[in-house]
């Protein structure tokens, strides 16, 4: 019983992540379980509580059948606004200066960069937010992923778990916080768009404008100045070429759909999808 305990104390316990200059270990990862588990509990419950109020209230307006396709894009941006104002705060207060305008500091230094806990401990709730997605999708709670979705959300879980390995977290969460910026904005116009209010119509598109700007400005025309360059051109500068490998693959990938998933917004901007309705991350 005493080694299952230690066991147990030693893949699960918590504790060391509140122990300032406690260095950052893999075993992290499943000593925060409970965040992907808190939130599948939470997401499961929302589900049996919070929808049926809404199909109440939307079948006064005959869509009671959307109250849950309505309600996954309302977690969404919950969810998106805290994370997003968590990223923004450590990368303006907690970053050693490492943000989008100023990447110089990023990789200098390293590895010596002090990490604090609130770095630590968004870079974890972020990999357990991820997790708790593809799960969810996966056994039914919350929506399906996409193939799209699953082979983003794949790399994106490898950078963090990587920048948090390797003492990269200054990079991965000012990539987070810049790429972040339009998540909101694209699941309240999908809000607007599932209700077909028509109050809400003209709104809708307007909400989808600027969201398509953030993510042109975000996603595409930061990205190369702001996350791509540096990374080819700083990273391998001071990482060892086996331990930049995998990051930098991924980083090919995750920008590689932000390109693809711009198509499809010009395909709805231009009328080619009529709707903005489909999910882009």
């Amino acid at each position: 019983m005493d080694e299952f305990k230690e066991l147990f104390i030693h893949w699960f316990n918590p504790r060391s992540l509140g122990v300032e200059g406690s260095q950052p270990l893999y075993i992290d990862f499943s000593r925060t379980l409970w965040i992907a588990l808190i939130l599948l509990a939470l997401r499961w419950t929302l589900d049996r509580t919070v929808v049926p109020l809404l199909e109440h209230w939307l079948a006064k307006h005959g869509r009671a059948d959307v109250a849950m396709k309505f309600f996954d894009d309302a977690y969404i941006v919950v969810w998106a606004v805290a994370t997003e104002v968590f990223a923004v705060y450590v990368t303006l207060n907690m970053n050693g200066e490492c943000k989008p305008w100023s990447t110089a500091s990023c990789f200098s230094g390293w590895p010596h960069h002090e990490l604090v806990m609130p770095q630590r401990w968004y870079m974890l709730i972020m990999f357990h937010g991820y997790l708790h997605e593809l799960v969810g999708g996966l056994i039914g709670i919350g929506p399906r992923v996409r193939t799209d979705m699953f082979i983003h959300h794949v790399a994106t879980m490898t950078l963090i778990s990587s920048a948090y390995l390797l003492n990269l977290s200054r990079m991965g969460i000012m990539w987070q916080a810049l790429f972040d910026i339009s998540n909101p904005l694209l699941h309240a116009a999908k809000m607007m768009n599932t209700l077909k209010f028509p109050q809400t119509e003209t709104i809708k598109w307007y909400v989808f404008a600027v969201f398509a700007m953030a993510f042109f400005v975000a996603r595409i025309a930061m990205a190369p100045i702001a996350i791509v360059w540096p990374a080819l051109t700083q990273s391998t500068k001071v990482l060892p070429i086996e331990w930049s490998a995998l990051p930098l693959s991924m980083m090919v990938v995750v920008c590689g759909i932000q390109w693809l998933w711009f198509y499809k917004i010009v395909r709805m901007a231009t009328g080619a999808d009529k709707e903005p309705g489909k999910k882009t991350e």
